[in-house]
C-alpha cells in the first residue's frame, strides 16, 4: 500500500494581510523558503473546507509584488473574524491533483507587539483595558519572557507616520519588560486563562510534511520557521591577503552585495579586544523613567480639584511639582482658567511660575538618571540571537583584521562551536554562563534551540566572515586547532584590476603608474624578506598620490616594515644607485624629489611621458621594416 503525502501550514496574518492596512488587500504572503507546491501551486484556484462554518471557499495563489501570495482570503476573514494573533492553518491530504484543502482557524486573546526604532505599533491594545492604570499607560503584572516573569508596561509615547509615504499617523509606545526596553522585534502577548501571560518572539508560520502509510507513520519533512527547506551552504572563511589586496572589497561586493544593512553584524580585532567587548557583560546603565502622556487642560483640572480636597498643605505648589511638565505648556490663559476650576484667583499664577522656576533649577543642578546594571549584548551575542530569531535569512558576522586581536581570549568556549556539521550547525553544544543564558532566553524563548537547557549551538543560517593581514601574521598567532575549523580564501594581488591600474604616483613634473611601480617594488620584497607576506596589494593606495601622500603611506611602510632592519646590507632596495642607501629620513630633505626620481630609476621603473616616447619609437622602427 502506498503512502499518503499530508502537507500541514500554519500562518500567523498581520495588520496589512488582514486588510487592516491603508491598502485592504486581503491575502497570505508567503515565504521563498517554503515549499506549498502540494497545498498550492501558483495561478491554480484551490477549493478549501473550512471546519468550523462548514463552508467552502475558493481561493488563488498568485504572484503579485514579486511574492508570492494566497489571495482571495476576505471571506474567510470576515467570517472566523480573524485577527491579529489568530492562526490559519491548511492541510492537503494526498497529492496533485487527488489532494484534499482543509482549512482551520485557531482564535488567541493575542496582543501583536511590533517595536521599531520609532517605538512599538500594538495591534489590539484594546484586548490591555483591563490593565490601564492612567491615561495611555498599561501595567500587565507576572508576564513571562522566558525563564523570566516581569512586569509588562506599556507608555504612550507619540503620533508618527510609520513611513513617509504613509497617509495617515500611527500611535507608538514605550514597552519595558522589567526595568528594560522591550529591543527591536515582533512579539505576541498571550493573555491566557487564569492570569497565565506569555510574551515571546512572534514566529510568522509553521510547516510540516509527513507520509502515512497503513503500518508507517514517517516524518520526512518538519519544517517550523526556525528550519529552511533546503539546507544552507555555511560561510566560515577566512579571506587573507596582502595589505591593500582587496579582502574588504571581495567580502562586501562579492557575498553581501545584496544583503540587508540588517542582517549583517560588523566587528574589527584589536589588540584590546576581549571576550566582553565581542560577547557582552554588565555594564553600568543609566534608566531614565518612562514618560506618560500629556493630560488636557480637562484632566489637569480634575486632578488639581483632588489636590484641594485632601487638605494637606502647600496644595497648588505639590500640584505644580507633580504635573509641572503638563502646566508648563499652557498659556497664561490657560493656568486662570486651571486655577479658576478650583476657585483660585489670579495672584496664584505667579506661585505656579514660581515653582516651575524652581523645579527647572533642581532638574539642572541635582537630578540624575537612576543607575541599573544589566546584560549589554555585543556584536556576536547580537547576530547570534538575529541568526535563531530569523531562521530563513541568512544573517553575516564580519570580522576585520582577526589576527589583530587575540582569538583564544576573545572567543573563548565559543570556539568549540565553530565545529559544524553537514547541516551547517554546531557538531557540539557549549553551556551559556549564566548572564548570557537569561539575556538569550529574554529574546528567544526557553525550549527555543539556541538556548535549549542553557545550550549554544550556532544555527546554519549564521556565517562568520573574516579578514586577515598576511603582514600582521605575528600580532596574535592563531593555533591549528582555531585555524582548522575555517575555510582559507587567498585573495591575490591583481595587477590587471582596471580601478587601480589607473592610479598614478605623482612627483613633481614627472608620473609613474601605480601598477609599474607595485610590479617592480613586490620583486623586491620577495627577494629581501624571502616571502610575500609584505608585498602591498594594488588597492594599497585607494587613488591616485602626489609625492607626500606617497612618501608618508608607501615609502613609510616599505621603509618601516621591511627596509629599516635592512638598511647598510645588500638587502636594502631603499637606493638611488646599486652603491648609494638613503633612508627614511632623507625624504624630507632638501633633495627629496630628485633621491625619488632616482629610487624609480633604481626599480626599472619608468615616467610615463617617456613610456609613450619608447612606444611610438617601436611602431616606427616596425613601420619602417614593413
Amino acid at each position: 500500500m502506498s503512502n499518503i503525502k499530508i502537507s500541514q501550514y500554519t500562518h500567523r496574518p498581520n495588520v496589512t494581510e488582514l486588510g487592516l492596512g491603508n491598502t485592504h488587500e486581503t491575502y497570505l504572503s508567503i515565504s521563498k523558503e517554503v515549499d506549498l507546491s502540494n497545498i498550492f501551486r501558483k495561478e491554480e484556484i484551490v477549493n478549501v473546507y473550512d471546519f468550523s462554518t462548514k463552508k467552502i471557499y475558493t481561493i488563488k495563489p498568485t504572484i503579485a509584488n514579486k511574492e508570492f501570495r494566497i489571495t482571495q482570503m476576505a471571506d474567510i476573514y470576515r467570517d472566523e473574524q480573524v485577527l491579529p494573533g489568530d492562526e490559519i492553518t491548511f492541510i492537503a491530504i494526498g497529492e496533485r491533483e487527488k489532494r484534499k484543502v482543509l482549512l482551520f482557524v485557531k482564535k488567541f486573546n493575542r496582543v501583536f507587539i511590533d517595536v521599531s526604532a520609532k517605538g512599538a505599533e500594538i495591534v489590539n491594545i484594546e484586548r490591555l483595558e483591563a490593565f490601564k492604570t492612567t491615561n495611555n499607560v498599561f501595567s500587565i503584572p507576572n508576564v513571562k519572557q522566558g525563564s523570566n516573569v516581569q512586569t509588562l508596561t506599556i507608555n504612550f509615547l507619540k503620533k508618527d507616520s510609520k513611513r513617509t509615504d504613509s497617509p495617515s499617523e500611527t500611535d507608538f509606545y514605550q514597552v519595558n519588560i522589567g526595568e528594560t526596553s522591550l529591543p527591536k522585534g515582533k512579539y505576541l502577548l498571550n493573555l491566557g486563562e487564569n492570569n497565565n501571560y506569555e510574551l515571546f518572539t512572534f514566529s510568522k508560520y509553521q510547516f510540516s510534511e509527513i507520509e502515512v502509510g497503513e503500518d508507517l507513520f514517517r516524518n520526512t519533512t518538519e519544517k517550523q520557521s526556525s528550519e529552511n527547506t533546503t539546507p544552507i551552504k555555511t560561510k566560515q572563511v577566512i579571506f587573507f591577503g596582502t595589505p591593500g589586496s582587496g579582502k574588504s572589497h571581495c567580502v562586501d561586493k562579492k557575498i553581501l552585495k545584496d544583503v540587508s544593512e540588517d542582517n549583517i553584524f560588523r566587528t574589527t580585532f584589536h589588540p584590546d579586544t576581549d571576550y566582553a567587548s565581542f560577547v557582552g557583560c554588565y555594564k553600568p546603565i543609566a534608566i531614565h523613567p518612562p514618560k506618560r502622556a500629556l493630560l488636557s487642560l480637562e484632566e489637569l483640572k480634575k486632578c488639581f480639584t483632588n489636590y484641594l480636597k485632601n487638605n494637606e498643605n502647600y496644595p497648588i505648589h505639590r500640584f505644580c511639582v507633580k504635573y509641572s511638565t503638563d502646566i508648563e505648556r499652557l498659556s497664561k490663559e490657560e493656568r486662570l482658567e486651571l486655577l479658576s476650576a478650583g476657585n483660585k484667583g489670579d495672584s496664584y499664577d505667579t506661585e505656579l511660575l514660581k515653582v516651575l522656576a524652581c523645579r527647572n533649577e533642581f532638574q539642572q543642578e541635582y537630578q540624575s538618571p537612576e543607575i541599573s546594571y544589566s546584560f549589554v549584548p555585543q556584536v556576536f551575542t547580537n547576530a547570534y540571537v538575529k541568526a535563531w530569531q530569523n531562521p530563513s535569512e541568512n544573517i553575516y558576522l564580519v570580522i576585520e583584521e582577526i589576527n589583530r586581536g587575540n582569538c583564544a581570549q576573545i572567543f573563548g568556549d565559543l570556539f568549540q562551536l565553530l565545529d559544524r556539521n553537514s547541516e551547517g550547525k554546531s557538531s557540539y553544544h557549549i553551556k551559556a554562563d549564566k548572564d548570557l543564558r537569561t539575556y538569550i532566553e529574554t529574546q528567544l524563548s526557553e525550549s527555543n534551540e539556541g538556548i535549549k537547557n542553557g545550550n549554544l549551538c550556532f544555527p546554519a543560517n549564521l556565517h562568520i566572515l573574516a579578514t586577515m593581514n598576511t603582514s600582521d601574521q605575528s600580532l596574535f598567532p592563531m593555533d591549528s586547532a582555531f585555524k582548522r575549523r575555517w575555510d582559507w580564501e587567498y585573495i591575490p594581488i591583481n595587477y590587471s584590476e582596471q580601478t587601480s591600474g589607473n592610479f598614478v604616483i605623482t612627483l613633481n613634473e614627472k608620473q609613474y603608474r601605480w601598477i609599474d611601480f607595485l610590479k617592480a617594488i613586490n620583486l623586491r620584497i620577495r627577494e629581501t624578506t624571502d616571502s610575500e607576506d609584505k608585498q602591498m596589494g594594488n588597492f594599497f593606495i585607494k587613488k591616485s598620490v602626489e609625492e607626500t601622500e606617497f612618501k608618508s603611506k608607501v615609502m613609510f611602510y616599505l621603509w618601516n616594515e621591511v627596509c629599516k632592519d635592512e638598511y647598510h646590507t645588500k638587502n636594502n632596495f631603499f637606493r638611488t644607485s646599486q652603491d648609494e642607501e638613503f633612508s627614511f629620513n632623507e625624504l624630507y630633505e632638501e633633495k627629496s624629489t630628485e633621491c625619488l626620481h632616482k629610487f624609480m630609476e633604481y626599480l626599472g621603473v619608468t615616467p610615463i611621458e617617456k613610456q609613450n616616447v619608447n612606444s611610438e619609437n617601436v611602431e616606427k622602427e616596425e613601420n619602417i621594416q614593413e
